[in-house]
């Protein structure tokens, strides 16, 4: 019985080359993902994807830049064209007997001052635009962390995969022994149907341990917005990221403070809001119009004139508690923002402290599993020699330690990786797939500069 990962390997291929030929009968548009499927080409095709939380991010950038324009709209000139078709019975004293009092005319309108109104409505969008500007920055670099916790879940369901079917290979084994033992005289019934309970929770396991290789390349395929493009293999990357030295707090969260996307937005947010109250505070306020204006009639009247000119200014006098009810929900939306700024900032810092910890701990945790594996190593060269020499049989016993070590190992390395990606993210630096790729081979990526929205 092969135990090796190549046989691993091959089957793992099949079950999923058989998958991927189902589902392309289906027809998917886009083109198959490449195979095997590597980090970097992983991150590219998460990078070029329209994936619905960008789409979902973009569009409301959008509607902010929409919003904007609008207001921005709203304080310039306006040209209409007025048209009438009227008919009257006039006047007997009049003049013109004429029944029919059509007209037409331009008017050129502008509001020429409202106090602060407009400046503050333009004044909250242009920081709402920002805000979104921001987010779509940040959607963009956490759609990378996703793309590669995905990418890492499926190299550790594999993984797992391999050693749940190494184990239920040994317990097969010895299940078959115990039955012809057990025809033999030699050995119980209860020892039998323990060997038998043995071996068929490692078969739970195994299974269990598939469909985890399911949902984990699904997962993936969701991420690269390819659902129904199911890697069938993936190429393990080279990890260098375990020599980079672990990270100081204050200058982490001193810088993530300055750069982080999110907390930028929110203090945009904290901005916009404070514009929208200083609007409400000037809505329904005095306005100062120009107002100059042509027109035809088709009837003659003393009381006509052509042209016209005029400067109006309009003061309301009650507005029956219309601006107070605007000015309570504006400064309700500033509280609400200025909150939300003060509550990512503590979780900031939490989350930072948290990723700066994990580091040094997963380094240390690194170390040991070498020790573990060089461990491993030796008792599965053990097992072989006295496997050969007829003394022992735990060979099966010592390649599944082996599978279990490498799985943790594995482990132990991918959330490093993670850490330090997240870390980045939280300090505001700019993180392409190109800058990601160099950063997990061991990169700090000090060289890479600020990212275009802390500049």
């Amino acid at each position: 019985m092969n135990f090796g990962r190549d046989a691993m390997r091959r089957e793992i291929q099949v079950v999923w080359l058989l998958f991927v030929l189902g589902t392309a009968c289906a027809g998917e548009d886009l083109a198959p993902l490449p195979e095997p499927l590597s980090l970097g080409a992983a991150l590219e095709l998460a990078a070029r994807s329209s994936h619905p939380e960008l789409a979902e991010a973009r569009a409301r950038q959008r509607r902010a830049e929409s919003r904007l324009e609008q207001a921005e709209a709203d304080d310039d000139w306006r040209l209409d064209v007025e048209a009438r078709l009227r008919l009257i019975d006039p006047d007997a004293r009049a003049l013109d007997q004429s029944v029919n009092d059509s007209r037409l005319g331009i008017a050129l309108d502008k509001r020429l001052y409202d106090f602060g109104y407009t400046e503050a409505a333009i004044d909250s969008a242009r920081h709402a635009v920002e805000e979104q500007r921001l987010a779509l920055f940040d959607a963009r670099r956490r759609r990378l962390l996703v793309t590669l916790r995905a990418f890492f879940d499926v190299l550790l369901a594999d993984l797992a995969y391999s050693r749940d079917n190494e184990a239920m290979s040994v317990q097969f084994v010895r299940l078959d022994k115990k039955r012809n033992a057990h025809e033999l005289g030699q050995v119980s019934d209860l020892a039998l149907a323990r060997a038998e309970d043995d071996y068929q929770r490692a078969r739970v396991a195994r299974a269990a341990s598939e469909l985890k290789q399911r949902l984990a390349r699904q997962r993936l395929a969701n991420a690269l917005n390819r659902p129904r493009g199911l890697p069938s293999e993936l190429e393990e990357p080279e990890l260098g990221i375990a020599a980079l030295p672990a990270p100081d707090f204050d200058p982490a969260i001193e810088r993530a403070l300055r750069h982080n996307p999110r907390l930028r937005a929110l203090r945009e947010r904290v901005s916009a809001a404070t514009a929208a109250l200083a609007q409400a505070r000037r809505a329904e306020g005095p306005v100062l119009r120009a107002r100059l204006g042509a027109r035809a009639w088709q009837r003659e009247s003393t009381s006509h004139h052509p042209l016209r000119a005029e400067l109006r200014l309009d003061v309301p006098l009650y507005t029956g508690g219309r601006r107070a009810a605007a000015v309570a929900e504006a400064r309700a939306g500033l509280d609400l923002a200025r909150a939300r700024l003060a509550s990512y900032r503590l979780s900031l810092r939490e989350r930072v402290l948290d990723r700066v910890l994990a580091i040094s701990r997963l380094k240390v945790a690194l170390e040991r599993q070498q020790v573990l594996a060089d461990r491993r190593d030796l008792e599965l060269d053990r097992s072989r020699a006295l496997y050969e020499m007829e003394v022992n049989t735990d060979l099966g016993d010592a390649m599944t330690q082996i599978s279990a070590a490498r799985l943790a190992r594995r482990r132990e390395q991918y959330e490093l990786a993670l850490a330090w990606v997240e870390l980045k993210l939280l300090m505001g630096d700019e993180l392409n797939e190109q800058k990601l790729r160099a950063l997990l081979a061991g990169d700090g990526g000090e060289s890479a500069g600020r990212s275009a929205a802390a500049r």
